[in-house]
């Protein structure tokens, strides 16, 4: 390696044959030719692991609900709670109170093999305060819905005992709702 004409320490590359510097070249381009071939590969079952979730919007009740992209062409089904006003209402017809109830449905549901629903009821914060004091039963469950978030004008909540009907699916759901799924604006 004396033989540098550079003058500066280190692999001196004409010193190999040149028959030997060619197989090299060829060998890097070769290697290199592998390598780039693989990145794309490499880039699409990363991105095959991690699939984009779905997003459900609801710009009317201010809030997002992020789903797995196994729920990609959910249905929306509206439907309507209802509760009892117990302490300091009169009884009879005035003492009803109603509230928006949606679910989520399962693209894969069908009528003859239903799956589970991801409901979401919707209280105002003062029908949400009477449900936690219980003033307003909502339920036969001898416990109130749990909340899974709120904004400035409503709560969003899970009624109580929503997956006990144990549909294909409940497995699933249950996942879904403890990865803390909807985002309140």
């Amino acid at each position: 390696m004396d033989n540098n004409p550079s003058g500066q320490a280190g692999f001196n590359f004409t010193m190999i044959p040149t028959c030997v510097r060619g197989t090299m070249r060829k060998r890097h381009i070769v290697l290199l030719a592998f390598v780039a071939t693989l990145i794309p590969c490499l880039a699409s079952s990363i991105h095959a692991q991690a699939p984009i979730p779905v997003i459900y919007k609801n710009k009317q009740y201010s809030f997002s609900f992020t789903l797995p992209a196994s729920w990609k062409g959910y249905t929306i089904v509206t439907g309507t709670w209802q509760g009892t006003a117990t302490k300091g209402s009169p009884p009879g017809p005035t003492s009803i109170e109603r509230g928006t109830a949606l679910r989520i449905r399962n693209p894969q549901w069908t009528q003859d093999d239903p799956h589970e629903d991801i409901p979401i009821w919707i209280f105002t914060h003062d029908q949400w305060n009477r449900t936690q004091n219980e003033s307003l039963i909502v339920s036969a469950a001898p416990f109130p819905p749990s909340e899974l978030g709120h904004n400035a004008r409503f709560v969003f909540a899970l009624p109580p005992r929503y997956s006990y009907d144990n549909l294909t699916g409940v497995e699933e759901v249950l996942k879904i709702i403890g990865d803390h799924p909807l985002h309140a604006f």
